[in-house]
């Protein structure tokens, strides 16, 4: 059966038989993936151009699509040159297809025909991809600061490991009891504790920075970004075209958009957003970087902690991507809940320096990049995480060990 199966590039013309390939592995949510955010991502992106191909692989069964490995196509700075580059996204086989090679198939093309960088996989995604030559690099921390639990999520969660089903007489016993709200007090009581124990106040001076919404981006944010981009050996070329792109342009997505001055000077972007139904009111700070000091980059999270807190979130999550900015996070209260993997190869000629420039120093990541944004993406942690968290082990931390790449900061 695997011979039967042809692996190809998609063309504009496959476009309804991706939206079918969706719509089989999402159902209702496949109308989020396409065709909107479908669009913005190919036809509208400013970083891809191709009158009949796709940055797209499809495994094909006679007509009908049966995995796919798709590239986010975007500018990444590496060591002060700007590589054209993408973000490996919307992996997929469907269940019935799996264990017959197929994605390793769909991962070996597309690595062979992009440089291109990947959050967050699986051990088994990982795995396929070292084995093609990718290198692994532990990037990227999400923290978390809680001012509460939605206590059904965590309820549902409780009953599920109990194998309990939601339509019995028992869960809604449980729920009649309000054992729901005690699970989700006692949670909160003990997380905002290890917050607090990890928190540190520093002392508070005088605001030193002005806060200006805007709806676009114009050339003095890419003058930011090229102040700010030498501390970074690796990033997503931040210029003023990819923040209206990605943070304005974006489908489903509500962005609180933010330019920073420090008197009459801009010195740094801060993006955030809070999830909307059918997402939870979680908090998610995006985007912040700065070309001034540690001082400077806690006031702005600080006010976007606070920002988000006065609108209703229950939770605020922000990834610490680098050894200060994780200390920052930490001040303010944030506590370490997930490490994620990158995996990351470069193709051509410069391959190899390009990989050394990589490795020197610092990636700038944050939730805005990759899918990290997507909507609705937003989950709330799971039982089983907060369980791990509480005892000191960090969601995560098992991948990285399991590929022997040790553990990054945290």
């Amino acid at each position: 059966m695997n011979n039967k199966i042809v692996i190809r590039q998609a063309t504009w013309e496959d476009e309804p038989l991706i939206a079918l390939f969706f719509k089989e592995n999402l159902g209702e949510r496949a109308v989020f993936k396409c065709p909107y955010r479908w669009k913005w991502i190919y036809k509208n992106n400013p970083f891809f151009h191709n009158d009949r191909f796709l940055p797209v692989w499809l495994a094909v069964d006679k007509n009908h699509i049966v995995g796919m490995a798709c590239i986010m196509i975007l500018d990444f700075e590496v060591g002060q040159q700007v590589v054209k580059a993408g973000w490996g996204i919307d992996f997929r086989v469907l269940p019935e297809y799996r264990g017959m090679g197929l994605g390793y198939r769909l991962q070996k093309i597309k690595q062979e025909s992009f440089s291109n960088f990947s959050l967050s996989s699986s051990l088994t995604a990982v795995s396929i991809k070292r084995k093609l030559g990718s290198l692994p690099k532990t990037s990227h921390v999400v923290h978390l600061n809680v001012k509460g639990f939605d206590s059904l999520c965590l309820y549902n969660d409780f009953v599920r490991y109990l194998k309990i089903k939601v339509d019995s007489r028992l869960y809604k016993f449980g729920l009649n009891l309000g054992l729901h709200k005690l699970l989700s007090n006692l949670l909160s009581t003990i997380f905002k504790f290890k917050q607090m124990k990890g928190s540190f106040h520093l002392k508070k001076d005088k605001p030193l920075l002005s806060f200006k919404q805007t709806d676009l981006f114009n050339e003095e944010a890419t003058g930011l970004w090229e102040q700010v981009k030498d501390r970074y050996s690796l990033a997503v070329r931040r210029d003023a075209k990819y923040l209206n792109w990605k943070f304005v342009d974006q489908p489903h997505i509500n962005y609180q958009r933010y330019l920073v001055y420090k008197k009459a000077s801009l010195c740094g972007i801060l993006i955030f957003r809070i999830g909307k139904d059918p997402e939870l009111p979680i908090g998610i700070i995006s985007e912040f970087y700065t070309n001034q000091n540690m001082k400077v980059l806690r006031e702005m999270l600080d006010f976007a902690v606070t920002s988000l807190y006065k609108q209703g979130a229950l939770m605020i999550q922000c990834s610490g991507s680098t050894d200060e900015r994780s200390s920052i996070l930490k001040s303010l209260g944030l506590i370490p809940i997930r490490k994620d993997l990158s995996s990351f190869s470069f193709i051509g000629n410069n391959a190899d320096n390009l990989q050394q420039k990589a490795l020197k120093g610092d990636w700038l990541m944050g939730l805005g990049d990759h899918e990290h944004d997507e909507y609705p993406r937003i989950s709330h942690p799971s039982l089983y995480d907060l369980v791990k968290i509480f005892a000191g082990r960090i969601p995560g931390e098992e991948t990285i060990k399991a590929l022997g790449h040790g553990v990054q900061r945290s």
